[in-house]
């Protein structure tokens, strides 16, 4: 076996010096420097080494004889030649083996990335060439070790290919333990499937770039796939040493890529490459028809190869001279006279051969713009608007902003894209201020406006841009029972007793009580008994609902529906849900059929909540806040911690027990109805709400208490979809939760509520917008509240000053004589003098004429919560604003001079509030606020918490090294943790910490809290690190950078504003 240079001598520059056409056959038609490529010695090619001259290297660098049958033919590879019997001369392309059959790539700078091209042609991720002309599939890289995830990647070689191995069928095939087979071809399927890109699959994430199919795999490599016959592989750091296949182990060592399927080194490429054949799933193993491994050149004449080598030789010349120094021309001059010698010499497959030097050479780092116009032939035409780019960058700017770049990027590739200064969107070249906007999977233009929540985005230059108003917030109460906060923490809590559910924290404005109790077949279940609500702890103020449909004010009185007082508006919003309105920005809905309790709160109560409803402050990590002031650990330390009865006994945690392990006879029959959840009906949700902890508490409920908690399970799952638009009708699909609706009634999933009784004709009503299911009473028709039946208009009783009176009725009041009519009850004037504010008018709603538009109250609050105003409202008689203006106080205002209101304080129209991050104008009543950046801080703590800068906190589990923070600017900043298992209990004892920014790093590893001696400070780089208390403290001044760590499992980082994206 022959023997190659270390992998150290790969960094030698490769010193190349052209001379005239030799006049000795063997010598070819263009020849390297001997200097330069080796000296000859009785016909055998030796290697010469700037750094190593020693005979025993020499030796090392002999290529062995092999016999030349029949006498003087070609039986060499890659440029070599016989020089007799048993000799091959292998100096032309510097290549090694007793055959020529290896050419090695000893670019400084070819970075790890295997290749395999034109059918026939392999290069090893170590940098080792060689020809096979086989025709079968073949493992490029397999990786199977147990304790990490197992893949194989396959090429299928086309075995009927004849002509140019540029013009034949090939493939690649991705296999991933536990999955099936991803197949890139002219398109790509899985399992057998046509896949339409970008597409994610698992860890993968397949997308198109130029004429290019990229895979990357989350942990393991980038792939790169040309559509006809190239792939690229590029493995992370992780998988150093860790491949085999035809790609080689990935070692950075050259001498030992040839390893078979069986462990074998061989320097015999059919033996290495016919031992990484894999044959067909079914069936006889397939054998290789009448498979001689001879080189592609042996029929050439002289004259025809000398040719050939005249046109490989272009790779010497410029413009590829420039790249010689990082990329070995001499492995693409091989394979290039392996091509022509296949096919001719056309033009098509000699600058296809040029193109897999220019392209190894942008992989590198150098690419080589518009080379292609040096060769009239090989110029690329594209579609209009776009252009030929030899470096296309494999992670591009993207109107998305999603395209997740990892440690095996590959550099570039080459193809027809947008010129600089473009995105690439949707097949066409644009603006980046021209992108769309992508809202929950659906692309809106720029300009665009969507609502979220009670805010407004607009699409500007693909980003969402949006008002920063503080919504109401939503705390609920379900099934058995499950809680979630206003912030939105859910969790489980068995409460049998009486809690706070919510209150105001400072003022002690109001308080919402629950009060729950066993029930279920078994008693094994909690269900709500009454809700009630007090408004400044005053008994005369207050209202409770019971389970049985009852409504008590003063906490004794029953009352009859709808009913209104200075503090409450009571109806019953549907035939599923009764309300409660408060004039304090509270609302209640419940539903006691569906068990289900849901208290909203406007978002003047931000910040001052507490109860088992949570803080409302935006961080679910507090909403765990006790009356001692300090957050508990589990639901039932917190629940308990607010419970307000002490005859009850504390509840114990049994939420590890699965009720479906105990209710053995459900366990079937919940898994199944709750499956609805993952279905169609309520498929258009997923993108804003994920199903799965629905599903869970939908399966668990079931098993408790059957239809009922199925039915409400499914119904708040619904419910919450609601909130961001999505509309669910889910009781088609579920006839047991299908609700009867009486004959003048019809069933909505989204049934608006104001103007749908009679009571509303006569009576103001507070129009948002909102809709609840309920059964409803068909088009042109009324609800009477007192007999619960739809009627026609001119039926409608009139609800004036307390009282109801039948249609038609004639009353004297002290407006004069008043009539019933259509839900309406008009009062004739007396003429009496009225005296109104400065600026008002008085309305007469007796007068015919009278303009019943200016009765309605229109108000700068109204106008500011774009309310809008039920057209069956009642007039009025009173002083009211002429038309056009709106009231605030007892003033009248144009629209656009309304104050603005903030924290108490009114401001008028340009007066500016002020602060450390923003600057705020009041305009037409509401602030327009600019905002400057500011400081922000992300946290990682215990062994799977953690919280953006932005404020989002999530959990993850992981035992592999995370990015906390990496940089996306040119200034180079990130910190790598890994949790630290101690003493192999499981027990996430500590984190080990890699900080780096710019060229230092500093590193943490231990729990002393001191930086490891491996760390490295970057000379004249200014950094402070110290201790205070508990804390090691690392501070970077110039890049505003600062780090703290409690040691143990606690680190917190804060950047400054320059930072923000």
């Amino acid at each position: 076996m022959s023997h190659s240079p270390a992998s150290g001598s790969r960094k030698n520059k490769l010193s190349l010096v052209l001379l005239s056409p030799s006049t000795s056959s063997s010598a070819g038609l263009w020849k390297a420097d001997p200097s330069a490529l080796g000296k000859q010695e009785s016909g055998t090619s030796v290697y010469s080494s700037s750094s190593t001259t020693s005979s025993s290297w020499e030796r090392e660098r002999r290529f062995h004889s092999v016999k030349c049958e029949p006498p003087n033919s070609f039986t060499c590879f890659n440029g070599g030649e016989c020089v007799r019997r048993e000799l091959c001369d292998c100096s032309r392309f510097n290549a090694t083996g007793s055959r020529c059959q290896t050419v090695y790539n000893t670019g400084a700078e070819r970075d790890h990335i295997c290749r395999t091209w034109g059918q026939y042609h392999f290069e090893t991720f170590d940098g080792l060439y060689y020809y096979f002309s086989g025709m079968s599939t073949y493992v490029l890289v397999r990786k199977n070790e147990l304790d990490e995830q197992s893949f194989s990647i396959q090429v299928h070689n086309d075995p009927e290919c004849q002509s140019s191995p540029y013009s034949c069928k090939r493939s690649v095939s991705l296999f991933f333990s536990g999955d099936e087979e991803i197949k890139l071809s002219s398109e790509v399927t899985y399992r057998g499937l046509g896949v339409k890109l970008p597409q994610v699959i698992g860890n993968v994430h397949i997308q198109k770039l130029a004429g290019y199919i990229l895979v990357r795999h989350q942990y393991a490599f980038t792939l790169a796939w040309d559509g006809i016959s190239a792939v690229y592989i590029k493995m992370t750091p992780d998988y150093l040493s860790k491949t085999h296949g035809l790609c080689g182990n990935n070692n950075a060592v050259l001498q030992d890529d040839f390893v078979t399927s069986y462990g074998k080194l061989t320097e015999d490429i059919v033996e290495f490459v016919e031992s990484w054949r894999e044959n067909p799933p079914q069936g006889a193993p397939k054998e290789e028809d009448s498979f001689n491994y001879e080189p592609p050149c042996l029929m050439q004449s002289q004259g025809s190869l000398q040719k050939v080598y005249a046109l490989c030789n272009t790779l010497l010349w410029p413009p590829f001279e420039q790249c010689h120094d990082y990329v070995s021309p001499l492995p693409f001059m091989a394979s290039c006279t392996n091509d022509l010698c296949m096919s001719a010499s056309d033009n098509a497959t000699w600058c296809r051969a040029l193109t897999e030097y220019a392209r190894a050479c942008a992989h590198a780092g150098k690419p080589l713009h518009r080379w292609r116009t040096h060769f009239q032939q090989c110029v690329i035409t594209c579609d209009e608007q776009f252009t030929y780019n030899e470096c296309i960058n494999c992670c591009p700017v993207s109107c998305q902003q999603k395209t997740q770049c990892i440690d095996s990027e590959l550099p570039c590739v080459d193809g027809c894209y947008c010129p600089d200064g473009l995105i690439y969107e949707d097949g066409l070249c644009v603006n980046p201020t021209e992108c769309p906007c992508d809202y929950h999977g659906s692309f809106y233009k720029m300009g665009s406006v969507v609502h979220e929540e009670c805010n407004n985005c607009t699409c500007i230059g693909g980003k969402w841009i949006c008002t920063n108003l503080t919504c109401p917030a939503e705390c609920s109460v379900s099934g058995d029972i499950h809680f979630m906060t206003f912030d939105g923490r859910k969790y489980t809590f068995q409460a049998s007793c009486q809690y706070i559910l919510a209150k105001s924290l400072t003022s002690g404005k109001f308080t919402v009580s629950l009060q729950n109790a066993p029930c279920g077949q078994n008693q094994d279940g909690s269900c709500i008994q009454t809700i009630n609500l007090i408004i400044n702890q005053d008994p005369k103020r207050q209202v409770t609902l019971t389970n049985s449909g009852d409504v008590l004010v003063y906490d004794q009185y029953k009352i009859s529906l709808p009913y209104t007082d200075d503090s409450f508006e009571i109806r019953k919003l549907s035939s599923v849900f009764l309300q409660i309105k408060t004039h304090i920005g509270l609302q209640i809905l419940y539903d006691r059929e569906g068990l289900r309790l849901y208290l909203q709160a406007d978002g003047q109560w931000k910040d001052d909540t507490v109860g088992l409803c949570g803080t409302f402050n935006g961080n679910m990590q507090d909403d765990f806040l006790s009356p001692a002031g300090v957050p508990e650990s589990t639901p039932q330390l917190f629940g308990n911690s607010w419970k307000t009865s002490s005859a009850c006994a504390l509840e114990h945690d049994n939420s590890q027990v699965d009720p479906c392990d105990i209710h053995l006879q459900a366990a079937s029959y919940a898994a199944e109805a709750c499956s609805i959840l993952t279905k169609e009906p309520f498929a258009p949700c997923y993108s804003y709400l994920s199903p799965v902890s629905y599903f869970e508490q939908c399966r668990k409920d079931t098993c408790k208490c059957g239809q009922i908690c199925l039915c409400s399970a499914l119904a708040h799952y619904a419910h919450q979809c609601r909130r961001y638009g999505v509309i669910i009708d889910f009781r088609a699909h579920v006839p047991e939760c299908a609700l009867s609706c009486e004959d003048t009634k019809e069933y909505s999933t989204c049934m608006s509520t104001c103007g749908q009784t009679c009571q509303a004709l006569s009576m103001p009503e507070t129009c948002s917008g909102d809709c609840v299911e309920s059964c409803a009473c068909l088009p042109g028709m009324y609800l009477n509240t007192k007999t619960e039946k739809c009627i026609q208009r001119n039926e409608c009783p009139c609800y004036f000053q307390g009282i109801d009176y039948p249609p038609g009725e004639n009353i004297i009041t002290s407006l004069g004589k008043c009539h019933c009519r259509d839900g309406i009850m008009s009062c004739e004037d007396n003429n009496i003098v009225h005296n109104c504010p400065a600026g008002q008018i008085y309305v007469n709603c007796s007068d015919p004429q009278v303009n019943i538009e200016l009765s309605r109250e229109r108000t700068c609050e109204n106008q500011l919560l774009n309310l809008t105003i039920s057209a069956h409202l009642p007039c009025v008689s009173g002083c009211a604003c002429p038309q056009g203006l709106v009231k605030h106080g007892d003033a009248c205002f144009e629209p656009d001079e309304c104050p603005c209101s903030w924290k108490g304080k009114e401001y008028f129209p340009g007066d500016k509030v002020i602060s450390s991050c923003h600057t705020c104008v009041c305009q037409h009543g509401s602030f327009q606020c600019t905002f400057h950046p500011c400081p922000s801080m992300c946290t990682a703590y215990g062994d799977r918490h953690y919280r953006t800068f932005d404020g989002l906190t999530f959990d993850f589990v992981g035992a592999c090294k995370v990015h906390l923070v990496k940089s996306t600017s040119e200034t180079s900043f990130s910190v790598i943790i890994e949790n630290i298992n101690c003493f192999n209990t499981g027990i996430i004892c500590r984190k080990y910490i890699f900080i780096n920014v710019g060229k230092s790093f500093i590193i943490f590893e231990d729990e002393t809290g001191n930086p490891s001696p491996s760390s490295y400070i970057e000379k004249l780089h200014i950094i402070h690190v110290w201790k205070a208390g508990f804390f090691t403290v690392v501070h970077f001044p110039l890049e505003h950078v600062t780090i703290l760590w409690d040691q143990r499992t606690t680190i917190h980082i804060q950047t400054g504003p320059q930072w923000q994206v």
